[in-house]
């Protein structure tokens, strides 16, 4: 419990100045009205910290790439504790491990900003037809415009309605999912670069032996992190008349594209704690992460 309160306040704290500063990154770089409550309130809530940032962090082509990089920073920190809290040993492989951590954290950046491109586009919607002449309305513009005037540029209204937010929220929900792909992607290579006591390995005649400990009972059946010196793996299954081993080797099997045959359950029949023995898989353990 209190492991979960210190992650939700270190999300909540550090991901609400990482959203500010961010804010104040691109509010600049998109010319949006210095002189608005929005903006000074941002300038207000960071000045604290990219003040002193610019000392040590140049700006290039006229931004202020301190407010960028402190708010990635503070992504990599955020991630850094929460992994640690769950368990993972960047000590085991800490060049790899920080690498991996600066690349999600790149990539929370990017999600980050399409949510933020996301909910102005649809702010400025709902707002250009129930209140067009809010204080808001100049502010969602400058914001808003780059973006969308790379699809009015091609598409024209029709029946003077401008269908451009509407193509710029498609692409905006691709990308998403495209970033979705990616951070599972480097969220694997962090659970293997930071690995203590490896749960995978491999014996002398190439067969894969994984160390799994088994949540039954879950809604997905799913590779979920480290339990000890073991991965844990949600099962979709009920621990009853052997429903539970049987779909764990279903879903290796299925992961590893071999026959069901070459999976071999060693030890832990009637145990959370497995050992499984996969004869000779073209894939390795990174596998289990992807889609």
């Amino acid at each position: 419990m209190s492991s979960q309160i210190l992650v939700f306040l270190l999300d909540t704290i550090l991901g609400l100045l990482s959203l500010a500063l961010l804010l104040r990154f691109y509010f600049q770089l998109l010319r949006v009205p210095y002189y608005n409550p929005v903006s000074q309130f941002l300038i207000a809530v960071t000045d604290f910290v990219v003040r002193p940032a610019r000392r040590v962090i140049p700006g290039w082509a006229g931004m202020d790439m301190s407010t960028l990089v402190i708010a990635w920073v503070l992504e990599c920190i955020i991630l850094t504790s929460v992994f640690m809290i769950q368990g993972y040993d960047f000590e085991v492989n800490l060049v790899a491990s920080l690498g991996v951590i600066g690349l999600l954290g790149f990539v929370e950046i990017v999600k980050t900003t399409l949510y933020i491109v996301l909910i102005m586009i649809i702010m400025q919607a709902v707002l250009s037809w129930i209140n067009p002449n809010s204080p808001m309305a100049p502010l969602l513009d400058s914001f808003t415009r780059p973006f969308l005037a790379v699809f009015r540029k091609r598409i024209p209204p029709i029946a003077n309605v401008d269908l451009s937010p509407l193509f710029v929220l498609i692409l905006i929900q691709v990308l998403l999912m495209v970033v979705a792909g990616v951070h599972k992607e480097i969220h694997a290579m962090l659970l293997l670069a930071a690995t203590t006591v490896a749960w995978f390995r491999y014996d002398t005649e190439n067969n894969l032996i994984l160390t799994l400990h088994i949540q039954p009972g879950a809604k997905n059946t799913e590779a979920v992190g480290l339990h000890g010196d073991a991965l844990k793996i949600k099962l979709a299954a009920v621990p009853a008349n052997g429903k539970a081993n049987s779909a764990l080797l279903k879903f290796l099997a299925l992961r590893f594209d071999v026959p069901i045959t070459r999976v071999i359950l060693k030890h832990g029949d009637k145990s959370r704690h497995k050992v499984i023995l996969i004869q000779q898989p073209e894939t390795g353990p990174e596998i289990l992460f992807q889609e």
